[in-house]
């Protein structure tokens, strides 16, 4: 954590600095598990006539950080509340579709309530191709969408973090390409229609046997002046590694 690694700007300190906010003023606020502040989960997971139904229900520190303000020091913190959930996924024809929707609620409104939605589908163009060699060429294809409740509204958490919250209108896109047992090719992307912001990733999977793989990847990002994925540019990489999977 930090106002800056190397070239990567954490979320939240980049909504603190586009509201006029100097890096040289946040600090990062880590939380820790103590038995007075448990976190809760309890989940649910059903079938009903061919169709996958989950739901859940969250307690605890929330997953995206907020900005507390102390004085003239901003710190970037966890604050508490709940994730109730649900989602689905079932086949029509030859589609699988699927969605999921999650609410974040937070105490004392020291961040934003709103809901969070996500709904896709994937097929296997190899189907319609039937290429021997080809196991198959899966795609999928998701939209995510987000609306705000109840905007933050705590005097201690005067800072909105909106605009660094993934999915409040963006799509997402995968291809995953597996053939002759052994090769696999994928390239996804997710794309901000808000903020004309992007981030993709393509790569090389081979698939050594006894779940040992090797595999060489790129990732890249772009976008708008002040964009998450702007900051994250200098980032770009080429990633070799290996995979053991029990």
């Amino acid at each position: 954590a930090g106002a800056n690694l190397g070239g990567f700007t954490p979320a939240s300190i980049q909504s603190a600095t586009a509201s006029g906010i100097p890096t040289t003023t946040i600090r990062s606020e880590n939380v820790s598990n103590k038995p007075e502040k448990p976190n809760i989960l309890a989940r649910e997971k059903i079938v009903v006539e061919s169709v996958d139904l989950y739901g859940g229900l969250y307690y605890g520190y929330l997953p995206g950080r907020s900005l507390r303000r102390y004085g003239s020091l901003v710190r970037s913190t966890h604050v508490r509340g709940w994730l109730p959930s649900g989602a689905f996924s079932t086949v029509l024809g030859k589609i699988e579709t699927h969605g999921e929707a999650i609410i974040n609620v937070p105490e004392k409104g020291r961040d934003d309530t709103y809901l969070n939605t996500a709904f896709g589908g994937e097929y296997d163009f190899n189907l319609l191709a039937e290429i021997e060699e080809v196991n198959s060429a899966k795609f999928v294809l998701e939209y995510a969408y987000e609306w705000v409740w109840f905007k933050q509204d705590h005097p201690d958490f005067p800072i909105r973090t909106n605009d660094a919250r993934p999915g409040r209108n963006s799509i997402f896109a995968l291809w995953n390409i597996e053939f002759l047992d052994n090769h696999r090719f994928y390239y996804g992307c997710t794309f901000n229609m808000i903020r004309s912001e992007y981030a993709q990733r393509a790569g090389y999977e081979y698939k050594l046997g006894d779940g040992l793989s090797c595999e060489i990847s790129y990732q890249w990002f772009d976008g708008m002046l002040g964009t998450l994925s702007h900051s994250w540019h200098p980032n770009n990489m080429l990633m070799m590694q290996v995979n053991q999977k029990f």
